[in-house]
């Protein structure tokens, strides 16, 4: 499987983005980049990152810039050759990756996928699975 830069935006979820980070370093898929676009928290999340996670590379923003910009930057510094979009308050299966990247392996006709997104509180529960894409643009949870 090729290189998958995973891009996480973050604004003051400090304990969530804990979450989100530790369950990228439990992927059974490597090589992993991940990158945080932090949007200038004020929670300590920049200073978790440093002190807990040193091999994440961190955009600061000194304000918000918003979801869409920030996804954009961490789009902008990736160096990996699929780019995975991951929320913050997200935690990942450990085969997350693994099971994704297998969906593009030998069908060059795929340009993207979305995953099946379980209820946090209820992880019985599908919350989604995947997104539709519509005319306007815009994406509505499947």
């Amino acid at each position: 499987m090729q290189k998958v830069s995973v891009i996480v935006v973050n604004w003051n979820r400090r304990e969530m983005l804990r979450l989100c980070l530790q369950s990228l370093e439990r992927q059974s898929h490597t090589p992993l980049e991940i990158i945080v676009v932090d949007n200038g928290s004020a929670d300590g999340s920049v200073d978790l990152i440093k002190q807990n996670f040193p091999t994440v590379s961190l955009i600061e923003n000194v304000r918000n810039l918003g979801f869409c910009e920030a996804n954009n930057q961490g789009i902008a510094a990736a160096q990996g050759n699929m780019i995975a979009l991951l929320n913050n308050d997200a935690e990942a299966d450990p085969h997350w990756l693994e099971t994704l990247g297998a969906v593009f392996e030998g069908h060059p006709e795929v340009g993207m996928a979305a995953s099946k997104i379980l209820v946090h509180g209820d992880p019985g529960r599908i919350d989604k699975a995947g997104h539709l894409i519509f005319l306007d643009g815009q994406n509505r949870g499947r």
